[in-house]
Formats: structure tokens, C-alpha cells, sequence
């Protein structure tokens, strides 16, 4: 598994591959083998992950007892596999978004806040090959437009180094959400891009501005994250641009979903794994709604 990852073009085709031709049984060999080496590696590298899982069948990975983004922004400092302190992190952090000086590195880390959609914050550490292997997860497995190249803004409020990539002659361009209108619009008619992706609500203004002609991008895609989409807004999105609207389910965890070429959700299961549980807290069988 390790070749996978040691290149950006490997986990490419790696991913186009699992999607691919894994059936059932095979992604569920695959996701117990990388979970039960996650697990080996938290519990032998956080001190928070070595308490938390004492006493218990390391194996037996789905049984294990659950945490959450509270718990870790508690515990930040024993939580990371790295020996970083929660307030050298948080420091950093409110620092990059003071001075929006959003290339620097913490030692050699990209760390980042999520932008706390869920009603906790969160702190993503990410090593320049874990970026490099989750930016190849992201071309093999969104559906590009049938482009020679490939222009893709990425509007948001926080950023890191892995939102500006540029390989093979595609390009990702990060546009910070905190700009003035006029700002994103220049920057955004300099770029002409062929996807176009931001919040539902930046979506909304950018939409009103072409609608009145005082923006003129034609993107082939339109693509949503960071908040809830509703259907209203994605249906006056859409009668605006002209495309579908498409989605990534991004957050502090992973890549959680991304859509297929005819805009629906579809789950990462070879980067993540769900479980999905009632209001009891029980988990809920294939079919049954949670």
C-alpha cells in the first residue's frame, strides 16, 4: 500500500481502479485491513488513542470505543501523532487567518481549521504526501468536463498549500471568501474558470452577479461544499448556470462523498468508512432509515 501513496499518479490510478472493480467483499477486506493499520499506528503514536483504546481487541476495529471533534480539541496535544502542542496549533492557526498568509507551514505540516459547519471547529494536520495523494483522489474520482484542460476555481473561507495544484496542465485555484466581491469577481474573470466551486451561499451572490451581467464566467461545473445544500438554492443555481450542481462532502475526517456525473452523492468507501446509527445510538441495518 505504501507505493500508493509515494506518488501522486499510483494513488491516481489506485482510486480509479477500487471505485472501479472492488465488489463487497472485497472493499470490506480492504477497509478492515486499513482501518485495523490505523488503529496500530494511533495506538502506538498518540497518547490520548493509547488510553482510549486500552483494555480493548485492537482488531476488532468497529467495536472499538467512538470519539468526536470535541474530544479532540480537548486533548489536541496528547490527540496528534506528532508531538504538537494544542496551543503552539491554535496560535498558528488564528494567526494564518489574521494575516491570511495562508501558504506558510507548521513545520513542515499544512495545518488548517475547519470551518466548523458541523458546530465544532476542528484542526486538520496534513503532511505534504497525505496532499499529494488526496489531491489524486480528487481528480480520479470527481467527473471532470470534458476539457483539455482543466480550470478550477476553489472558493472558501479558510485554505491550505494543497488548494493550488497544478499538474499535468490542470489547474486549482484557491480564492479566499473573505476578498471583497469586486476582489473574487477580478480574480474570477482573470481565471475564466471551467469549474467553479464555493459555499451554497457564495454560490448564490456569484449566480445574482451573472444573472445581471456584472460577472461573465460560463463554467462547465458548478460544485458545492462546506454547507447544506438546499433544494431550492441548488435548483436556482442550476436555472442560473445553466449546469448541474455538483457536490463534495469534505470535512475534518476525510473525503466523505463526492458526486458521479450525474450529480448524486456517492461515498468514498476505499478512504472512509460509515456507520450509520439511529436515535437510540444502535446501529441501523442496510435499507432501514437513520
Amino acid at each position: 500500500m505504501r507505493l500508493e501513496t509515494d506518488s501522486f499518479l499510483n494513488f491516481f490510478l489506485a482510486c480509479k481502479w477500487r471505485f472501479k472493480f472492488m465488489n463487497k467483499e472485497k472493499l470490506e477486506i480492504y477497509q478492515l485491513k486499513k482501518a485495523q493499520a490505523l488503529v496500530n499506528f494511533a495506538y502506538n503514536n498518540s497518547k490520548y488513542f493509547h488510553k482510549h483504546f486500552r483494555g480493548f481487541n485492537l482488531k476488532d476495529v468497529w467495536s472499538l470505543p467512538i470519539t468526536n471533534k470535541k474530544l479532540m480539541m480537548e486533548n489536541l496535544s496528547d490527540y496528534n501523532t506528532l508531538g504538537f502542542t494544542k496551543h503552539d496549533m491554535l496560535n498558528f492557526c488564528l494567526e494564518i487567518e489574521k494575516t491570511q498568509s495562508y501558504n506558510k507551514r507548521f513545520y513542515g505540516y499544512n495545518l488548517a481549521m475547519s470551518s466548523g459547519t458541523s458546530g465544532n471547529k476542528g484542526i486538520v494536520i496534513t503532511s505534504p504526501q497525505e496532499e499529494k495523494y488526496l489531491q489524486a483522489a480528487l481528480f480520479a474520482r470527481f467527473p471532470l468536463p470534458r476539457v483539455l484542460k482543466i480550470k478550477w476555481a476553489f472558493i472558501l473561507r479558510i485554505s491550505t498549500p494543497a488548494f493550488n495544484v497544478s499538474k499535468f496542465g490542470q489547474r486549482l485555484t484557491y480564492i479566499s471568501q473573505l476578498n471583497t466581491l469586486e476582489n473574487i469577481k477580478d480574480q474570477l474573470e482573470e481565471l475564466n474558470p471551467n469549474i467553479l466551486s464555493a459555499p451554497p451561499s457564495m454560490l448564490q451572490i456569484l449566480a445574482k452577479e451573472v444573472n445581471a451581467s456584472r460577472l461573465n464566467i460560463k463554467p462547465k461545473r458548478i460544485v458545492s461544499y462546506a454547507e447544506v445544500l438546499s433544494p431550492d438554492v441548488k435548483d436556482e443555481l442550476e436555472q442560473i448556470f445553466g449546469v448541474k450542481v455538483h457536490q463534495i462532502y469534505q470535512c475534518s475526517e476525510g473525503p466523505i462523498a463526492m458526486s458521479c456525473k450525474y450529480a448524486s452523492l456517492h461515498l468514498n468507501e476505499d478512504l472512509i468508512y460509515v456507520q450509520t446509527v439511529g436515535f437510540d445510538g444502535q446501529l441501523t441495518q442496510p435499507g432501514e432509515p437513520t
